[in-house]
C-alpha cells in the first residue's frame, strides 16, 4: 500500500504537480486504519493508537521521500465523543480525542507543507446555501493548534469573513474552500474584492455533466453562463433570507 502511494507521487512529479496531499481523512483508507471502530488488526498495525498511526506515519515518509521536504501535506477529521459527534462512514472511534491527539503531535516529526483538519460541522452542511446553519456552528478543531507546530489549514463551513477572522484570530493560518470555490472559479479575486459570489446548486455536485460544474461564471462573464445563477453578499452567507436573482449587469 505504501508503495502504491509512492507511486503516484513519482506519477505527480511528472505531471508537474509541485505538492501532494495524503487524505488520510473522511472515513476513507487511511482513517480506516486510525479508527478502532473499523481497524481490529492484531499485528503492528493494530491496537494501540500508535500501531493505528504506523500506516499513517510510513505514508508520509515515503512521499516526502519523493517530493522533498514542504512539498506533503496530511488531512485528518478529527471526531469527538458523544451523541452528536460527526462519524465519516461509520469510521469511529472508541477514544477520538486520544487518537487524533496522537496523530497530531506525530506529524511534527514531518517537514510537512501543512496539516489541514476537517471542522467536523461540514458533514451539516447539505442544505442549500441559502438555508444552511451549518455556517454558524462554532469551530471544533482549533484545540489542535497547541499540538502542532507547523502551518495548520482549515476546512469545512467557512465563509469569508469566518474565514478571515479563523486566521487573524491564530486559530489558523490557512483556510481551504471547497463549495464556494465550486461556484465561483475567481474566487480569489473575489473575497479580495469583497464582491457577490455565486450560490451553488448543491443537487448538481457530482452531476457528471457541465451544469453546476464548469459553467460557473466568472465576474466578467468570460466564462461561464451569465444571468443563470443567484448570487449572494458575502455577508449574507449563513443568514437565512430572499435572494435576488441575478441581473444582466457585469458589475460584480
Amino acid at each position: 500500500m505504501v508503495a502504491d502511494y509512492e507511486k503516484a507521487a513519482q506519477n505527480a512529479l511528472k505531471a508537474g504537480f509541485d505538492c501532494v496531499e495524503l487524505h488520510a481523512a473522511h472515513g476513507y483508507l487511511q482513517n480506516q486504519f486510525l479508527c478502532d471502530g473499523v481497524n481490529q488488526r492484531t499485528d503492528r498495525y493494530g491496537g494501540s493508537t500508535e500501531n493505528r498511526c504506523r500506516l499513517l506515519y510510513g505514508t508520509v515518509t515515503a512521499l516526502i521521500g519523493v517530493m522533498g521536504e514542504g512539498r506533503v501535506g496530511v488531512r485528518l477529521s478529527p471526531t469527538t465523543s458523544g451523541a452528536k459527534a460527526h462519524i465519516y462512514f461509520d469510521a469511529n472511534d472508541s477514544q477520538p480525542e486520544k487518537l487524533y491527539a496522537q496523530a497530531v503531535q506525530g506529524l511534527n516529526a514531518f517537514p510537512l507543507a501543512y496539516l489541514l483538519l476537517t471542522e467536523p460541522r461540514c458533514g451539516g452542511l447539505s442544505k442549500a446555501a441559502t438555508k444552511d446553519d451549518g455556517f454558524k456552528q462554532p469551530l471544533n478543531n482549533t484545540r489542535y493548534r497547541n499540538l502542532y507546530k507547523g502551518v495548520m489549514m482549515a476546512a469545512g463551513g467557512f465563509t469569508p469573513h469566518s474565514a478571515a477572522a479563523a486566521v487573524a484570530n491564530g486559530d489558523y493560518g490557512l483556510i481551504a474552500f471547497g463549495r464556494w470555490f465550486i461556484s465561483n472559479p475567481d474566487l480569489v479575486a473575489r473575497i479580495r474584492l469583497g464582491s457577490n459570489l455565486n450560490i451553488y446548486e448543491r443537487e448538481t455536485f457530482y452531476g457528471g455533466g457541465s451544469k453546476g460544474y464548469t459553467d460557473y461564471p466568472n465576474m466578467s462573464g468570460s466564462i461561464g453562463r451569465l444571468n443563470v445563477y443567484e448570487r449572494t453578499p458575502q455577508a449574507d452567507i449563513g443568514i437565512v433570507k430572499a435572494l435576488t436573482a441575478q441581473t444582466n449587469r457585469k458589475k460584480p
